[in-house]
């Protein structure tokens, strides 16, 4: 199969590129290198040997964008390119609705030019209502059911709320018409690293956008404690608890959704179901010969307590399980950091 691939250059996105080529399908990426290295480019070309058809274009330019694809022929979209950082999403929401809005409709707008009904959207965990029962499931009400406004008074951020509002414009394109063939798959927290220490989640320069895990390489690099927001959450050590997902799963999830694709919209989890505190995670770096100094600040707005899924329907239904423990994604985490350290 032959996909378009928007935000291919990105952490999720380079990660799921190679994992199609490793299944002898074929890529066309999208990627204006807002959040994105244009290096990768290269680094992708020689991890999969191939020359990958690259477009630099911001979707939001819905005529520049048709113009660069109108050949392309795509069996299958897959959609990335989004702003995503929960933080900085509070304090810049006018940027995070008009990047993930418009991008979206503009996607689905060149999907029905070239006649491509097999749409994957990448959407998040962060959906779901913070008062919501653990674990997270599917059938959670959400945009799915037209209780949008009741689900965002619960508390999401301005990230969540977008990706919400992108769910429920997907149902409706659906309910309004049979051509689509949509898949959503709600992500946890992708961490982890290719095994080519080629691409990864930037930790040199620290950023809005870091995870925990990049969190812990920048900090490690430049000496300096991590930061843990908050410690008197009701869990067992008084830190936020999440499910870590290796990237690379992630990655094949969407090589299954692509071989699931049927008519009209299916969700699904994508995580491991089993969450951890973020004590627990620095102290699984300190067993891989890190020595890790933090510091307890005040908690961020968006936040909460635990979030971990069921991923019952996507394992039945997709037949995708996890294939990669918490020490995979710790120690490929630690090698990653290794490499790029040798190689400043």
């Amino acid at each position: 199969m032959h996909f378009l691939v928007t935000g291919g250059l990105g952490y999720i996105g380079a990660h799921t590129v190679i994992q199609l080529y490793e299944e002898g399908h074929t890529v066309e990426i999208i990627d204006n290198c807002e959040n994105s290295d244009i290096k990768t480019i290269g680094k992708l070309c020689k991890i999969t040997n191939c020359d990958i058809i690259f477009h630099k274009v911001d979707i939001r330019d819905f005529k520049k964008l048709l113009v660069l694809v109108y050949n392309s022929k795509p069996d299958s979209i897959i959609h990335f390119a989004d702003l995503k950082n929960v933080g900085e999403s509070m304090a810049y929401p006018f940027e995070y609705y008009e990047n993930n809005l418009i991008g979206l409709l503009n996607i689905l707008r060149v999907a029905k030019e070239l006649n491509c009904p097999n749409f994957i959207f990448s959407s998040s965990c962060t959906v779901y209502p913070h008062n919501a029962q653990r674990p997270l499931t599917e059938h959670i009400k959400a945009a799915a059911s037209n209780q949008v406004y009741d689900t965002i008074v619960t508390g999401s951020s301005p990230y969540g709320t977008s990706k919400l509002m992108c769910e429920q414009i997907l149902h409706d394109m659906v309910r309004a018409d049979p051509f689509w063939n949509i898949t959503i798959l709600r992500y946890f927290n992708p961490v982890g690293n290719h095994k080519s220490h080629l691409i990864g989640d930037d930790f040199l320069i620290e950023n809005k956008s870091m995870n925990l895990f990049t969190a812990i390489l920048n900090k490690q690099l430049y000496k300096k404690p991590v930061e843990i927001f908050g410690d008197k959450y009701p869990t067992h050590d008084g830190t936020a608890v999440r499910d870590y997902i290796h990237v690379l799963d992630v990655a094949t999830a969407h090589i299954k959704a692509a071989q699931y694709l049927k008519k009209g919209l299916e969700v699904f989890n994508i995580g491991t179901g089993k969450g951890y505190s973020v004590l627990e995670i620095i102290n699984k770096f300190n067993n891989c010969g890190f020595k890790i100094e933090y510091k307890i600040v005040e908690e961020r707005k968006g936040d909460v307590a635990e979030v971990y899924a069921d991923c019952t329907k996507t394992k039945n239904i997709l037949k995708w399980e996890p294939k990669y423990l918490l020490e995979d994604m710790v120690q490929d985490s630690v090698q990653y950091f290794l490499y790029k350290v040798k190689n400043i």
